[in-house]
C-alpha cells in the first residue's frame, strides 16, 4: 500500500517536470557503467525525474521559477549539482546492487509483486507523451523501484553492522567556516562606533565552554509534533526553548574585519549559524554564516574520506586482479 501511495505520488510530480538535458538519450543507451553493471539512458533519465521533482516540491517554493539557473555552490547551478548527485546515487545503488549477496540481501516474492503492480500502476495512469518525457516506461519505472529497494535493504544491513555506540568525545563536530560581521555599533548614545580586531576576538573566545542556546526556527527539531521549519515555512514563530550546548575549542584563522574565519569543535546539536548570530549579537552588531565546512564528525575526518567513484575504482582494480570479494561500508 505505501509503495502504490509512493508512485502515484510520482505520477503528479513527474507529469510537470522540466529539467533539461535529460530527455534526449536513445533508452537503450548505456548512461553508465558501474563495474560490470551497465545502467540505461531510460533508467538514468526516469531517476533523475523522479529527484528533480522531490527537488522542486520541497525547494521551488523558495528558490522561484528559475531554481535550477540558481547557484547552488560556488561556481556550480541547482541543476548542475542535482545531475551529478544523481550519477553518484545510480553509482551507489549498483554498487549495492552486486554486493547485496555479501549480506544476504534479496526482494521477497511479495516485494517483487508490489513493485511490477506500482509499475503498471505508473504506466496505466500516464499518458503516452507524460512518459517519454520522463522516460517512464514500465520497464524502466520497475528497474528503478528495484534498485531503490535494493539499495535501502543493503544499506540497512550495512548499518545493523555498525557500531552505534558513540561516546560524547567522539560526537564532537569540528567545523570552518566565514562569519560576517557587520564591525559597527551604534551606542546608547546614538554615535556609530567602530569595533577593534581585539573587541571581537575577545567576544568570540568568550563563548568557549557552556552556553544556552536556543535552536533557530529554521532545524528540524520537533515543537508539538511539527518540525520548525515546518512552521518557518507557514510564517510562523514560536518561543522555542534554550539548549545547553558545549563549545569545546575556537580556533581564529584568518580576520579581516567585517569577515572572520575560524574553526569550532563543539558538542552535538550545537547550531553554528545560531553561534554565529549570537557573537554578533553580543557584539551590538549583526553576524551571519557564511559559508559552513564540515571536517569532522565523531572519528570520521574530511582529510581521510573518499568519494564515491574513488572507492569504486579500488574496489574493481582489485576485483579484476585477484578475483577476491570485498564488502563496502557506507559511511
Amino acid at each position: 500500500m505505501k509503495k502504490k501511495a509512493l508512485i502515484l505520488f510520482m505520477t503528479g510530480m513527474l507529469a510537470t517536470t522540466s529539467l533539461t538535458g535529460c530527455g534526449s538519450w536513445n533508452g537503450d543507451d548505456v548512461a553508465l557503467t558501474v563495474g560490470k553493471e551497465e545502467i540505461s539512458a531510460d533508467v538514468a533519465n526516469f531517476y533523475a525525474r523522479y529527484t528533480q521533482a522531490t527537488y522542486e516540491t520541497y525547494y521551488s517554493a523558495y528558490l522561484g521559477e528559475d531554481m535550477w539557473n540558481s547557484e547552488a555552490e560556488k561556481g556550480k547551478t541547482y541543476e548542475e549539482s542535482v545531475k551529478d548527485s544523481v550519477a553518484g546515487e545510480l553509482e551507489a545503488m549498483a554498487l549495492c546492487d552486486a554486493h547485496k549477496k555479501d549480506y544476504d540481501v534479496a526482494l521477497t516474492d511479495e516485494e517483487k509483486a508490489s513493485i511490477k503492480k506500482a509499475a503498471k500502476s505508473f504506466s496505466e495512469d500516464n499518458g503516452l507523451e507524460q512518459k517519454e518525457k520522463v522516460s517512464g516506461q514500465e520497464k524502466a519505472v520497475e528497474k528503478v523501484l528495484t534498485m531503490m529497494m535494493v539499495s535501502s535493504k543493503v544499506r540497512t544491513a550495512i548499518e545493523s553492522e555498525a557500531d552505534t555506540e558513540v561516546s560524547d568525545e567522539e560526537a564532537a563536530q569540528k567545523k570552518m567556516q566565514y562569519v560576517l560581521f557587520s564591525n559597527t555599533k551604534t551606542t546608547e548614545e546614538g554615535e556609530t562606533q567602530e569595533l577593534t580586531e581585539e573587541q571581537v576576538k575577545n567576544c568570540v573566545m568568550s563563548f568557549v565552554g557552556e552556553y544556552d542556546q536556543i535552536p533557530p526556527m529554521y532545524s528540524a527539531l520537533k515543537v508539538n509534533g511539527k518540525k520548525l521549519y515546518e512552521l518557518a515555512r507557514e510564517g510562523k514563530t514560536i518561543e522555542r526553548k534554550s539548549r545547553k550546548v558545549e563549545i569545546k575549542e575556537i580556533r581564529i584563522l584568518e580576520m579581516a574585519l567585517p569577515r572572520v574565519r575560524m574553526e569550532v569543535s563543539c558538542s552535538k546539536g550545537t547550531y553554528i549559524r545560531t553561534l554565529c548570530h549570537d557573537i554578533g549579537e553580543k557584539l551590538g552588531c549583526f553576524g551571519c554564516m557564511e559559508s559552513l565546512l564540515r571536517t569532522k564528525v565523531s572519528r570520521f575526518e574530511l582529510e581521510s574520506s573518499l568519494k564515491l567513484s574513488e572507492i569504486q575504482k579500488k574496489i574493481y582494480a582489485v576485483d579484476d586482479i585477484d578475483g577476491r570479494t570485498y564488502h563496502i561500508a557506507f559511511y
